[in-house]
Parts: C-alpha cells; structure tokens; sequence
C-alpha cells in the first residue's frame, strides 16, 4: 500500500477540527463520504479530476459541474484542495482519515440495517432511542428483507439486534440449551 502523504491526514485533522467548532461534523463527514462513493462511481470523472495534464482550473470547473450538490462548502473545499494538490486519487484514505478524526471529536457512526426502508422520522427516533444525537452522527442505512422486521443497529462495535430474525435465532438458542 502506498504511503499516505501528511497533506492527507492533516486535511482530515483540520476538517474534522473546524467542522466541529462549527458544529456541522456530521454533515460534513457525511458530504465527503458521499462525494467520495460518488467519484468512486463515476471512475472516468474521477480519473478526468486526477489528471495533472489537464489544467487545475478546468479540473476544478468539471468537478463543481460534476458535484451539483448541496454539500457543505467545507466538503466542497475540502475536495477541491484535493484537485489542487493532486491528490484526488487517494479521496478514500482521506475520507477513512476523517472518519477518524471526527470520532476523536466526538462524532459517532450508526449503522441501521432494517427489513425495509425507513423515513427520516423513523431514523431519527433510532437515533435517539440509542442516545445519540442526529446532530453528532453520521449514518449509514441498508435494507435486508431477510431480517422479517424489526431492525439491527451498529454503535461502532457495538450491535443492538432487535430484528425478527434475531429474535428467532435467540429462541433457537434458548431452545437447543
């Protein structure tokens, strides 16, 4: 694996440091995760933003054009300093950095997993059913109908299965002791 330029890490740092203070580090690290599976996605823009040959400011104009977001304008920066400093191709490890640094400042990540999709309202009562607040958390949702209802969450390593599937996995246990 290559090594990690310092320039990486310290973005990450400072980010998460100032996205923080501002109190918008959920939604922030979210951005970036986005604008990163989405380069991630979309491989010939992605190559089109790393390569040095074309000039920065053309660089630069594709990936605003390309975003059409309503990302935050840290995320925005964030990545264009990326473009700048011809670094886009190691967006991953940045994210994975901030990600980082965001849980030693406090941001936790929650992962829910439920038999189908859940409105915002729903989400957001999870959210706070486990203690957290929306506000200091990132999410990240997936749907598995084979769960049968209910829903399991992720703290972390931490996980709180209250699916219909677990429960019957418990039952069998209980039921085999």
């Amino acid at each position: 694996m290559a090594k990690t330029s310092p320039f990486i890490t310290q973005l990450a740092r400072s980010l998460a440091t100032h996205a923080a203070e501002e109190g918008v580090l959920a939604k922030v690290v979210q951005d970036c995760i986005d604008i990163s599976a989405a380069l991630e996605e979309n491989s010939d823009v992605r190559q089109a933003l790393c390569r040095v040959s074309v000039p920065e400011s053309k660089r630069i104009e594709m990936f605003n054009e390309a975003l059409h977001s309503t990302a935050h304008k840290f995320s925005i920066n964030a990545f264009l300093l990326l473009i700048e400093r011809g670094e886009l191709q190691h967006a991953t490890r940045f994210v994975d950095f901030l990600r980082r640094a965001a849980t030693r400042a406090g941001l936790s990540e929650l992962r829910i997993t439920s038999a189908f999709q859940l409105s915002d309202t729903e989400k957001n009562k999870l959210t706070h059913a486990v203690g957290l607040d929306p506000k200091n958390v990132t999410m990240t949702e997936s749907v598995s109908p084979n769960l049968l209802g209910g829903v399991m969450i992720d703290i972390g390593d931490i996980r709180h299965d209250a699916s219909i599937l677990g429960k019957m996995k418990r039952l069998e246990r209980a039921l085999q002791a």
